[in-house]
C-alpha cells in the first residue's frame, strides 16, 4: 500500500529511514526543509500488515514559466536490499506522481553500491539508464520511457546512476 506523506506528517517517514542501515538525511524531511524553495512529498510504502518496508522522500523543483518540473529523490529511495517489489512500487507512486503535477522527468539516486547488478537490471527494467561516469541516476526524456503528452513533455519519465 502506498501512501502520500507532507513535511508535516513525515515523523514516521523520518524514523522509519533513522532505522535503515542505507539510510541518508537527505531521505528525511529535515532536508525538505533546508532545501524550502523546492517542494517536498514523501512516499510510505506498507506491507499487508501496514509496517512501513519502504520509503522515498522527493524534492520537486519547478522551472519557471515552462509549466513543468521534475522529481528527484536523493540518496533514495529506502528498501531492503533485494525487495524490488518495494522499488517498483516506490517508482510508480513517483511516476504517477510526476504525472500529476506534470513534471518531465524522475531522478532517484539510492545508497547502493554501483557494482550490484542485480539492483543495476532491475532499475533498468523500471526504465532507467546507469551513467558510470558517475554515481547518480540521470534524466531520460520521457518521449523514451512512457507515453507522449500533447505538449511533447512527459511526466514519470526515468533517470540514471550519476
Amino acid at each position: 500500500m502506498i501512501e502520500y506523506v507532507t513535511i508535516d506528517q513525515a515523523a514516521e517517514l523520518d524514523a522509519f529511514v533513522l532505522r535503515q542501515p542505507n539510510c541518508h538525511f537527505m531521505q528525511t524531511s529535515a532536508w525538505g526543509r533546508v532545501k524550502e524553495g523546492w517542494g517536498w512529498t514523501g512516499i510510505l510504502c506498507r506491507d499487508e500488515k501496514g509496517e512501513i518496508i519502504g520509503s522515498m522522500a522527493i524534492l520537486e523543483h519547478r522551472i519557471r514559466h515552462m509549466h513543468t518540473g521534475f522529481l528527484y529523490a536523493p540518496r533514495g529511495p529506502i528498501f531492503r536490499d533485494g525487495d524490488y517489489a518495494t522499488l517498483e512500487a516506490l517508482v510508480d507512486a513517483m511516476r504517477a506522481l510526476a504525472e500529476k503535477r506534470g513534471d518531465y522527468m524522475i531522478r532517484i539516486d539510492p545508497m547502493l553500491e554501483e557494482t550490484d547488478t542485480a539492483f543495476l537490471d532491475e532499475v533498468r527494467r523500471l526504465g532507467f539508464f546507469y551513467r558510470q561516469s558517475g554515481k547518480r541516476f540521470f534524466p531520460v526524456p520521457a518521449a523514451h520511457v512512457l507515453c507522449a503528452r500533447p505538449a511533447g513533455l512527459h511526466a514519470g519519465v526515468a533517470s540514471g546512476l550519476l
